[in-house]
C-alpha cells in the first residue's frame, strides 16, 4: 500500500443519490483508509449555501461556546478512546479543536495511508469561485458525482428532511408545503445537474469527473464499484469480493409520492432530463422515457453505471 500526502478523491454529490452507499463500501476495502466523518463540509462553509455549514465558524473560540458543538466533540473523541483508535482520536481532536484553514484541511488526512478522501453531497451546489478553491488546493483530485432521477431524488430529499422532525405524520402531508419545499434553494440547487456538471467541467478536466448513477446500485453494483475504483485508483485489481453491495445504507422512510406532487415534479424537471438524455443518453434516457413515456432522440441507450462527460 502506498503512502501519499494528498487527497485522492472527493464525492461531490448529490444528496439522496447513494453517497452513503459509496462511502460505506469504500470504507470496507483494504486499500482505502477514510476519516471517521463522511461529510467534512469544508468547501461549502459559506453561510449563503443551503448546507449544514458545519465549519462556518473559522475560529475555535467562536465554536467552543456552543454547548451542542462541545458535547458532540467530546462524544466522538470519547468513542475513539474507547475503541483505542488513535488515528481517529487524532482526527477528531484536530477536527473539533482547531482553527480552520486550507493547511488544516489537508492535515486531517495526514495519517490516512491508503486511498483517502471525503464525500460531502453539498459540494454539488458550490459556485465556480469555491470550485476554483478546490482546484487550487487539489488540482489532480478525482471527483465522483452520483446522480439520481431528479424526480425521485427530490421526493426522497423531502421524506428525509421530515424524518428529522419528531412524530411527523406522513399521512397528513400538505401538498402546498411539499411544493414549497421543492422550490426551496436547498432542494432546487441539489437537483440542478446541468449546472453542477457545467460548474465543475469549467474548472476541472472532464476526465477527473466521474458521473455515477444511483440506479446502478441495484442494476449492476459490481460494475459501478469497479468503475469508481478504476477512476480513483487507476486500476481494477482491487478485490471487492468481501463487499455486500446490495446492502441498503441510510434508507429513507418509504412513502409513495402523491400523484399531484409527482406530476408537479415531472413538469419541473422535464426540460433538464430531456436535455441530459439528448446529450448523453444512458440512464438519462431511461429516466426520460420512463417518466414521460416518450421516445428519446438520443442514440446512446446503453445503460452503463458510470460515464464521463463528452468534450
Amino acid at each position: 500500500m502506498r503512502n501519499h500526502k494528498h487527497i485522492d478523491f472527493l464525492g461531490i454529490g448529490t444528496q439522496k443519490s447513494g453517497t452513503s452507499w459509496l462511502h460505506y463500501n469504500l470504507g470496507q476495502i483494504q486499500e482505502f483508509d477514510l476519516p471517521p466523518i463522511k461529510e467534512i463540509h469544508y468547501f461549502d462553509r459559506n453561510r449563503d449555501y443551503s448546507s449544514p455549514n458545519t465549519l462556518s465558524e473559522t475560529f475555535l473560540s467562536n465554536r467552543i461556546r456552543q454547548k451542542k458543538y462541545f458535547l458532540k466533540a467530546i462524544k466522538n473523541i470519547g468513542i475513539s478512546v474507547l475503541r483505542l483508535n488513535w488515528k481517529h482520536l487524532i482526527f477528531n481532536t484536530n477536527y473539533y479543536f482547531s482553527n480552520y484553514s486550507d493547511k488544516w484541511y489537508l492535515s486531517l488526512f495526514k495519517y490516512f495511508k491508503g486511498y483517502t478522501g471525503e464525500i460531502t453531497p453539498s459540494y454539488s451546489i458550490l459556485n465556480e469561485e469555491d470550485i476554483r478553491r478546490i482546484h487550487k488546493l487539489l488540482p489532480d483530485v478525482k471527483l465522483v458525482l452520483m446522480l439520481r432521477n431528479p424526480i425521485e431524488r427530490a421526493w426522497s430529499h423531502y421524506r428525509f428532511s421530515k424524518t428529522k422532525i419528531d412524530n411527523f405524520d406522513f399521512k397528513k402531508i400538505d401538498h402546498n408545503e411539499v411544493i414549497k419545499f421543492m422550490e426551496s434553494k436547498a432542494q432546487s440547487f441539489r437537483s440542478d445537474y446541468i449546472k453542477t456538471i457545467e460548474n465543475y467541467s469549467n474548472i476541472f478536466r472532464k476526465e477527473q469527473i466521474l458521473i455515477c448513477f444511483y440506479d446502478a446500485i441495484s442494476d449492476n453494483p459490481e460494475m459501478l464499484m469497479g468503475s469508481v475504483l478504476n477512476h480513483i485508483c487507476g486500476n481494477t485489481t482491487i478485490s471487492i469480493s468481501n463487499l455486500n453491495l446490495k446492502k441498503v445504507i441510510n434508507k429513507s422512510q418509504k412513502l409513495d409520492c402523491p400523484k399531484e406532487i409527482e406530476d408537479y415534479l415531472k413538469n419541473r424537471y422535464h426540460d433538464q432530463i430531456k436535455e441530459l438524455s439528448e446529450k448523453h443518453g444512458g440512464y438519462f434516457t431511461k429516466w426520460y422515457e420512463e417518466a414521460y413515456l416518450e421516445k428519446s432522440t438520443s442514440e446512446n441507450t446503453i445503460l452503463l453505471p458510470t460515464m464521463y462527460m463528452k468534450s
